[in-house]
């Protein structure tokens, strides 16, 4: 029935609404999706084709199916006709699920001049995706007896999108060296299911879930922080040379659990694992495995040493990133195929050179070396693609070329924050606010309770000139880390160009976080409240190349606290060294509200005409004056 289906329309989709109703009466309860799948896998079997490389049916992803080899209709001896695939046949099969037949998330969405989806359909949607997740772990330990029928999913009709929230995976086991597992896990389900479909599905970012480990929670507060309708939760154990992996699904309105089970897992087996999740889950990634024997274990133990870099990668400080670096090397060393290993590098090299851990023209060159490395392997590498996008941004400062690639990255990996905020700054500095802003608010969607999530869309509303949004948003940063030192300095920043009263208290705190002038911390209070901002201002800038030297300084700081102080001629010197050292933070320099008090500059023109940035609205309404 269902290759009659198929013919009766070739060249066309056949939903799988259609092939539903040929296959079963109304009256018939069945596993529907599953059913279908078994059925077209069955024809293919007949058929001898594949669906990742078909010849006669394609899966068209969230439709349904398309029957692509040419077909005869044979009626009446008058009536002789050629049904041949559509012109577009052969696009949709770059996009059919290579893994076989797993179940598929209906478009809620109409084609073409078709009226507006009314909203029970996108209610349906959402359904539909939550019955995947309900049913994948089922699919990951293959047939397991035992199951008990699980009440339907408690989400409104009125809902076009589920939030899920995947919660630390606690580390059981002896080997300190392994405690990074159970986090490990916790971050890769994170970004596989992020990948999955955003428009339906949004998983929550890692900042936000940190907080809620080890059971300290409760799933009221879970539901109600994170806004979520579904908690995905679990542990990683490890027992001589297996690891014990426990999960669970719990609907977060009732705080019912709809579905856990423990698996077993050779220790080298760990990538197996996540890929079976992302196998039955992500429709779209499907990879297909073929891995066995020894060439199995060799890649479960690039893949561990692949964690193990990324782990060390969001911790962010120096000697982390220098571990990262030596861990993704190890990995590449196990498997040299694997792309997202190249990629880690790459992106561990940008952040070093960002933040002033390494030069930056050797640490931008390495990162370039291994993104090209990422990308010839996987040219749909997201992170790959994003570190060729901030290199051209940061390092090249070819716009041009950057802003196709921050387009494709967010294409490859729609559900990273961190990938919205690179692109929302990239926007941001370009002049445009309104989609930078967009981008930012994303992000926090995806991360809300992230402290550094928080500044950045503060730092969007800054550059947007809004600096009570700004404000409001730093505060909110600050409270959810009290010692976070970007927060302060970027409230100090708001504060400074407010004119705010609270803007030299917030240059205090910034500098007894810092720490290196803490033992001058009872002057510099004395001077701020004597002086206020400007005098501790003036205290920044005193034998700068001093400052330069012993505090790590960089020449684009010097610039703004000369500019904060109206002192355009040293202002403009430290930006020209700043501009010789190819500063990254000088893409900023065509909307930075911190410089506009150097716009009509003949020089401050200049730079911008030289880095590409003239043309760019900096969106100032008017020179900013000096300090009073």
């Amino acid at each position: 029935m269902v290759l009659e289906a198929l013919l009766e329309r070739p060249g066309e989709v056949v939903d799988r609404g259609t092939l539903r109703q040929r296959l079963w009466p109304e009256d018939h309860h069945v596993d529907v999706d599953g059913g279908i799948n078994a059925a077209v896998r069955r024809l293919r079997e007949v058929l001898g084709d594949s669906a990742s490389n078909p010849r006669f049916v394609v899966t068209v992803p969230r439709r349904g199916y398309r029957f692509i080899a040419p077909v005869e209709v044979v009626g009446d001896e008058s009536t002789v006709a050629k049904a041949q695939p559509t012109a577009d046949g052969a696009d949709d099969s770059a996009d059919a699920y290579q893994s076989g037949e797993s179940a598929e998330i209906q478009d809620p969405r109409v084609q073409g001049d078709s009226p507006r989806t009314p909203m029970w359909a996108w209610g349906i949607a959402a359904l539909g995706l939550v019955a995947i997740l309900v049913s994948v772990f089922d699919l990951l330990s293959g047939r397991l007896a035992g199951s008990t029928p699980r009440e339907p999913v408690p989400v409104s009709a009125e809902s076009s999108v589920v939030r899920l929230a995947v919660l630390p995976f606690a580390t059981r086991t002896p080997d300190p060296n392994r405690a990074f597992l159970g986090d490990a896990v916790t971050d890769e389900l994170i970004v596989r299911l992020g990948r999955l479909a955003p428009e339906q599905l949004q998983v929550i970012a890692r900042a936000s879930v940190q907080g809620f480990r080890d059971g300290a929670f409760d799933l009221a507060t879970v539901a109600r922080q994170l806004d979520v309708d579904f908690v995905l939760e679990g542990s990683v154990q490890q027992e001589r040379e297996r690891l014990r992996i426990h999960v669970a699904l719990v609907a977060t309105e009732r705080q019912h659990q709809m579905w856990s089970r423990t698996f077993e897992r050779e220790i080298g087996d760990l990538l197996t694992f996540e890929r079976e999740i992302a196998e039955h889950v992500a429709q779209k990634l499907a990879l297909e495995l073929e891995m066995t024997g020894e060439s199995q274990a060799a890649k479960g133990r690039s893949h561990e040493l692949y964690l193990e870099g990324q782990h060390f990668l969001q911790q962010l400080g120096e000697n982390d990133l220098r571990i990262a670096l030596r861990s993704f090397d190890e990995a590449v060393r196990e498997d040299p195929q694997l792309a997202e290993a190249y990629a880690g590098s790459a992106l561990a090299w940008v952040l070093m050179a960002t933040f002033d851990f390494a030069d930056a023209s050797q640490a931008f060159d390495q990162a370039r070396d291994f993104a090209d490395r990422a990308l010839s392997i996987d040219p749909d590498s997201a992170r790959g693609t994003l570190v060729s996008a901030l290199v051209h941004e940061l390092h090249l400062w070819n716009f041009d070329a950057a802003e196709p690639l921050f387009q494709r990255a967010l294409e490859l990996d729609p559900g990273s924050p961190y990938t919205l905020l690179f692109a929302a700054a990239f926007e941001s500095n370009l002049g445009r606010q309104e989609r930078a802003l967009e981008l930012a608010h994303r992000a926090l969607d995806l991360d809300p309770l992230s402290s550094t999530v928080n500044a950045q869309v503060c730092w969007r509303w800054f550059y947007a000139r809004d600096f009570d949004r700004a404000d409001a948003r730093c505060r909110r940063a600050i409270e959810l880390a009290p010692s976070f030192l970007l927060g302060w300095d970027t409230l100090k920043w708001v504060h400074i160009r407010q004119g705010h009263v609270d803007a030299a208290s917030d240059f205090l705190r910034v500098v007894e976080l810092e720490g290196d002038y803490i033992d001058q911390i009872a002057f510099l209070q004395e001077l701020a409240s004597r002086e206020g901002i400007e005098g501790l201002l003036r205290i920044s800038v005193q034998d700068p190349e001093r400052r330069l030297a012993a505090s790590g300084q960089s020449p684009f700081n010097l610039a703004l606290d000369f500019a904060a102080l109206g002192q355009a001629a040293p202002a403009l010197h430290w930006l020209e060294l700043a501009y010789d050292a190819r500063e990254s933070d000088l893409v900023s320099v065509a909307v930075d509200p911190r410089l506009d008090v150097l716009r009509d500059e003949p020089r401050f023109q200049d730079l911008l005409e030289r880095m590409g940035l003239d043309r760019v609205d900096s969106g100032a309404p008017a020179p900013l004056q000096p300090l009073p």
